[in-house]
């Protein structure tokens, strides 16, 4: 499906799913219906794997792990979106800054610490692009 100004990656039917290494997708926990989240460690890897296949993170959501499932927090949204690709730069450049923003928000993130769900494990959903569907403007979900 296209929808113009999404994302992927963590969609279930994503083509970009797919593409990643067979050891990340068994990893990957169920975030909703149709998203694929990873724990802290896998979620840096999966940064990793896309920086290796030439893909830019736009977007991570957070999840948290439930002992009855993966859900959002009732007490807020987590959610870090990187700085879009201006259209000039050169890709190399979009993929390296963004992944490495990825990353740094990954490792850096907590819950507040008022937030009930604090106590319960973070999980990461990663929305990411390559550079054709960038360029066109045809981000799939």
């Amino acid at each position: 499906m296209e929808l113009d100004g999404q994302c992927y990656i963590s969609g279930v039917r994503s083509p970009a799913f797919e593409t990643l290494p067979a050891a990340y997708q068994a990893v990957a926990i169920r975030a909703f219906d149709t998203d694929w989240a990873w724990r802290r460690a896998d979620a840096l890897q999966v940064v990793d794997a896309l920086s290796a296949l030439r893909h830019a993170v736009a977007s991570i959501i957070v999840w948290v792990q439930f002992p009855d499932g993966a859900r959002l927090s009732s007490f807020a949204v987590y959610q870090c979106d990187i700085e879009p690709a201006k259209s000039n730069e050169p890709w190399e450049a979009v993929v390296e800054r963004a992944n490495e923003a990825a990353a740094a928000y990954v490792r850096a993130f907590r819950f507040s610490d008022d937030d009930p769900a604090s106590v319960f494990p973070p999980l990461f959903a990663i929305c990411a692009y390559a550079e054709r569907d960038f360029r066109t403007r045809r981000f799939l979900v």
